[in-house]
């Protein structure tokens, strides 16, 4: 017989009896020591009762890998994301994972969906960020087989099974062989569980006992270890069963508390939003506030907020403004003291800041965006990086718009406490997905673009340039056929830097101002959107142009492998011949054809109504359980 890890010759290893009826032959590989039955002819019978009478402690055990696999998927994960629970039994584990917030499937093609109908998944069908697989891989003839099926699906496994000690007892002298079902036919060692990532090409992180999470991803193992082992409290989002019990026809107001945010007898508390940004500039992180404002006016949370109106702030339906006096930073410690009076005056639980500002005493969340100014070095004398660095040490909960900008935090900052961070990825509008080629030629013709164009989108250096646009200029100067093409600006200076005029020579660049409709035609028409930025917190406008199905071209740098994923072209940042390169490739079919697609469902990951409920449980966290450092 060949081992059906490594496939070496395997050994007889012993003889057993299951089901208390069938002699069954065990065999040993001497490679990778993974032990296996001959052909197991039993299983049907052995599924005639798909859970085992002996499995006394499957509610026990659903609920510590509920607590576990919410702590991995917080820490290690997109919270926001697709999950899938295959073997999921009764479906008792993606019932409790949607109580907490998670949105989890189920599949199992030998038992009955009892706990989680209606929530049904298909590995061969849908792309999932995690699949749990718990006491199932025993189960599997193939494990290699099934697992790499699973893993078309997802990129991250976490399975559980009972290595064998390394005694290697036979049949009869440890009872997870579990001779009375039947149902185990595959026993894995340390070697064999180490032979099988090998095989499935992936990387393995285990507790050295029953947990093991295979992931294409590379995690440091101190990052991973202390996930897998022990025991905790799980981590909650806002809950599913509300809206899984309208799903079901059940009136909301009527699905029980099940989370310790939910499960307070307590009002929300009132947020107080600074919107000081809103009257600096125009960026991404404005359009980040303003999508959560909007959503939070939407679900109802927004009665709860007041949003203070600094200057220019917009209005946002089921959100009260209050205006305040315009924000300097030369005076912040008066203004540190006037929203203080703010706060104490709505009788505030927690305080943000869509900037840098804080109140004296209120606990506070801040939405981490970035920390470009750390890594591309700022002054830190400077007025507004002294009230940065405040504002994060001061912060009771530290939420971040990407796992790369957590990891920046925890860089610059590494003595913050870890359980103080959480990750909120961003989202994309609905507006923005594929339009009808006469929206493209609307565009075109009302802003008088008639030639092919590239488009990049935002400022166009940044930060002490970090916004790269120069390296595009470059590349573009290369190509022998650029006078055939436009360039299309979006955002940034209104006139072309000087150092890029030259660059262009005898070629149109359009530098524009859109409101979101003409963006997504602008989008959709685009030969690719040109995005080589050396770093970023998020990059919205890689989002925006995967969901309308532009080609992206970006670098491997901060977020943007984090957010691109599969889905764009990249370049080295510091070679124009490498984006030379890929402007070229872009227009391939083929390869228009592969991005499109591949961006489509990358950027189905980003949503704002799921940033939306992660900002608000942090909010919630902070006003209940401050562990601020007030100043």
């Amino acid at each position: 017989m060949r081992c059906a890890i490594c496939d070496a010759p395997s050994a007889f290893f012993a003889t057993a009896t299951v089901l208390r009826q069938f002699s069954v032959e065990y065999f040993r590989c001497p490679d990778c020591h993974f032990v296996q039955t001959e052909t197991p002819h039993w299983l049907d019978r052995a599924y005639a009762e798909p859970i085992a009478a002996s499995d006394v402690g499957m509610v026990d055990r659903n609920l510590q890998n509920a607590a576990r696999t919410s702590r991995l998927v917080h820490r290690l994960l997109d919270p926001a994301g697709r999950f899938l629970d295959f073997g999921g039994g009764y479906g008792l584990f993606v019932r409790r994972m949607r109580d907490l917030g998670y949105d989890f499937r189920w599949a199992d093609p030998r038992c009955p969906n009892l706990f989680a109908q209606g929530h049904e998944g298909d590995p061969a069908v849908d792309q999932y960020e995690l699949v749990t697989t718990f006491e199932v891989v025993e189960h599997l003839p193939d494990p290699v087989g099934s697992l790499g099926d699973l893993l078309k699906a997802t990129d991250t496994l976490l399975v559980s099974t009972e290595l064998m000690p390394a005694s290697e007892p036979k049949p009869g002298e440890w009872w997870y062989y579990a001779l009375d079902s039947g149902q185990h036919v595959s026993l894995f060692g340390r070697r064999s569980l180490e032979a099988l990532a090998r095989r499935l090409r992936v990387h393995l992180h285990s507790n050295g006992t029953n947990l093991h999470l295979l992931a294409r991803r590379s995690f440091r193992p101190e990052d991973v270890l202390p996930l897998l082992t022990g025991s905790a409290a799980a981590v909650p989002r806002p809950s599913l069963l509300p809206a899984d019990a309208a799903r079901a026809g059940l009136p909301v107001e009527s699905a029980p508390a099940v989370t310790p945010e939910s499960a307070a007898d307590r009002p929300a508390p009132t947020v107080v939003i600074d919107g000081v940004f809103f009257s600096q500039a125009a960026s991404g992180i404005a359009r980040v506030w303003a999508s959560l404002l909007a959503e939070w006016g939407r679900d109802g949370f927004g009665r709860h907020v007041v949003l203070l109106d600094r200057g220019g702030c917009p209005r946002f339906p089921g959100v009260r403004t209050r205006t305040v006096p315009p924000y300097d930073p030369a005076t912040a410690e008066a203004d540190r003291a006037r929203l203080q009076a703010v706060c104490d005056e709505e009788r505030a639980g927690v305080f943000a800041s869509t900037y840098f500002t804080t109140p004296l005493t209120t606990p506070s969340v801040l939405l981490v965006h970035d920390l470009i100014p750390e890594r591309f070095g700022r002054d830190g004398e400077e007025p507004v990086w002294r009230e940065k660095e405040r504002a994060i040490r001061q912060a009771a909960r530290l939420v971040c718009v990407s796992r790369a900008t957590a990891r920046d935090l925890h860089h610059f900052y590494p003595d913050l406490p870890a359980e103080r961070t959480s990750v909120a990825l961003c989202g994309v509008s609905p507006h923005f997905r594929p339009t009808h080629p006469a929206e493209v030629e609307r565009f075109r013709r009302r802003y008088g673009v008639p030639r092919p164009y590239y488009l990049l989108v935002g400022t166009r250096t940044g930060w002490h340039g970090y916004k790269n646009a120069g390296l595009f200029f470059r590349a573009f100067r290369n190509l022998p056929d650029r006078r055939a093409f436009d360039v299309v600006c979006v955002g940034g200076a209104r006139e072309l830097e000087p150092a890029f005029r030259p660059l262009v020579e005898g070629v149109t660049v359009h530098r524009l101002a859109l409101p979101d409709p003409d963006l997504k035609a602008a989008y959709a028409g685009a030969v690719a959107l040109v995005y080589p930025s050396k770093w970023e917190g998020f990059g919205l406008p890689v989002v925006e142009a995967m969901a309308v199905g532009c080609p992206v071209v970006t670098g491997r740098n901060g977020s943007l492998p984090e957010v691109a994923g599969d889905a764009a072209r990249f370049v080295d940042v510091e070679n124009p011949a490498d984006l030379a390169t890929a402007l070229t490739e872009v227009r391939q079919p083929a390869v228009r054809h592969a991005l499109q697609h591949a961006g489509w469902r990358r950027a189905g990951r980003f949503s704002w109504p799921a940033m939306a409920r992660d900002v608000q449980a942090a909010l919630l966290a902070a006003a209940r359980s401050p562990g601020g450092v007030p100043c």
